[in-house]
């Protein structure tokens, strides 16, 4: 989880030089590296889980792709107004992108 947490905000960084922007996932980076580096320095406790099942591995890589897919597809441009893929030009809903109507210093609005 730590290094999924770590990609994601990396590739965040990466893609949006907003003050806010780096902010947020700066600060959500150095939790996960923070984190990571704690997580070696703890003792060590046995944590019961679900049983060892086939199935188990099955619902969760069936169900994080869909919501993977759905987030992407969908819900990521509606709350956030920006499109985390390219959008061909044949797209039915790519002129329904929200852009910011106002730019402050470090701050974009989204209406």
């Amino acid at each position: 989880m730590l290094t999924a947490t770590k990609a994601w905000a990396l590739s965040h960084l990466l893609a949006n030089g907003m003050l806010a922007d780096v902010l947020l996932f700066g600060a959500f980076l150095a939790w996960a590296v923070i984190d990571r580096i704690s997580a070696g320095k703890r003792p060590q406790t046995l944590i019961r889980g679900a049983p060892l099942s086939i199935r188990n591995d099955v619902i969760a890589v069936v169900g994080g792709l869909l919501i993977y897919a759905f987030f992407i597809s969908w819900a990521h441009v509606r709350l956030f107004g920006v499109a985390p893929m390219a959008i061909p030009a044949d797209d039915p809903h790519r002129g329904r992108v929200r852009q910011p109507r106002r730019h402050l210093p470090g701050l974009a609005i989204h209406t």
